[in-house]
């Protein structure tokens, strides 16, 4: 078929732990069946079910974005083996296996079957990041029942979304079948391991760029506020949070200063600032020095809003070493997971994080709290 691999079992690759995850979930129809229901709830907003529930669209919106990323990150890494894989499927083999597929393709035709990374064509950065937006504007039209629009956005994406799970089923089904994966897949120990990549190939190349993007946005204390607004209301059962789209977004700026902060400690980055922020601050330490001016100058803000307070003196003194304890892989694995938690918790009444371990609590809350103020002093202390 396509590619063998003596450890099947295994399944290292992300986009092939993906694909167990993704269907032991639910069937290849099922999948397929919730898509045509998600499309037309939004093409039909006048059936969108009262009571349905705000983390079950945001598990939703998750695994797409994992679909995504996972299949663009599939075909990079193809793409960069392709002297050395043979990744394609000639008529004989269809002729010879087809009967044992429990599935009728109906989205793939049968040359692209006979080429599958052909399917994945499509995947460039812009298109992942225009689909991602789209998904993201799918999801809004769940958490705001008042903001409904034109539902023919959404074709493309549903289109491609369903050529994506045939193709996802066909990989995965082989790899169980022992005939699917010739290549040595990636060697565990990377971020992908742990979740899809977020950042752009420039910000990969220089993770300070999303650290500083990240603080641009929004001082250091507003993001300590909205953290522990996000904590305490995941915590509280009675506790609920308003606004979905702020809160999902906030998680995902944390997932991605997650792999940013990962790549630096992986890579013992040094900080070079390579931004000119204004013609009177040509660093970020000096831009940020320069809105804590102004805003004390003015009186209508407060400076420790930029200032670090949390960490011990050995932590302040060495951000680095002490980040490299926090970011390993299986604690990362453990953040990720607990943040859904987190979502999950905040977006239901009723349910609370209280009852987790501590490590995907208060540990968690508090790790979160000097993650933030390490990443700042990198940039700006």
């Amino acid at each position: 078929m396509i590619m063998k691999n003596d450890n099947l079992n295994n399944l290292q690759g992300s986009y092939f732990v993906f694909c167990k995850k993704f269907f032991e979930m639910r069937t290849i129809d099922n999948h397929l069946l919730l898509l045509d229901e998600l499309i037309w709830l939004i093409t039909n907003p006048q059936h969108f079910i009262k009571n349905r529930i705000h983390a079950d669209a945001f598990i939703i919106y998750q695994l797409y974005i994992e679909l995504l990323d996972n299949s663009f990150q599939f075909r990079q890494h193809f793409e960069a083996a392709q002297s050395s894989v043979d990744f394609n499927m000639n008529a004989v083999f269809f002729k010879n296996y087809e009967h044992h597929f429990t599935y009728q393709f109906q989205y793939i035709n049968q040359e692209e079957l006979a080429n599958p990374l052909s399917v994945l064509n499509f995947l460039t950065e812009e298109t992942l990041s225009a689909y991602k937006n789209v998904l993201c504007e799918w999801l809004d039209q769940f958490l705001n029942r008042d903001k409904i629009n034109q539902g023919n956005i959404f074709f493309p994406l549903y289109y491609q979304l369903r050529r994506l799970i045939e193709l996802s089923w066909l990989f995965y089904n082989n790899t169980l079948d022992n005939t699917a994966i010739e290549q040595a897949l990636p060697a565990p120990g990377k971020f992908e391991d742990t979740c899809p990549l977020l950042l752009s190939s420039e910000q990969q190349l220089d993770p300070y760029l999303e650290v500083e993007s990240f603080f641009n946005g929004a001082s250091l204390g507003y993001y300590r506020y909205e953290l522990r607004n996000w904590f305490k209301t995941a915590i509280n059962e009675d506790m609920e949070v308003e606004n979905h789209s702020n809160l999902i977004y906030f998680h995902n700026q944390l997932i991605q200063l997650l792999h940013a902060g990962y790549l630096i400690v992986a890579n013992q980055l040094e900080y070079e600032s390579k931004t000119t922020y204004s013609s009177t601050a040509e660093t970020f330490k000096d831009w940020v020095n320069k809105i804590k001016k102004e805003k004390i100058d003015e009186g209508n803000g407060i400076p420790g809003s930029y200032d670090v307070y949390l960490l011990s003196e050995a932590e302040m003194a060495n951000p680095l070493f002490y980040l490299k304890q926090i970011l390993s892989l299986k604690r990362i694995a453990e953040i990720r997971d607990g943040l859904q938690e987190w979502i999950y918790c905040a977006f239901n009444r009723n349910s609370s994080i209280a009852t987790m371990e501590a490590d995907y609590v208060i540990n968690l809350y508090q790790e979160l709290e000097k993650l933030l103020e390490m990443l700042f002093l990198l940039v700006a202390g």
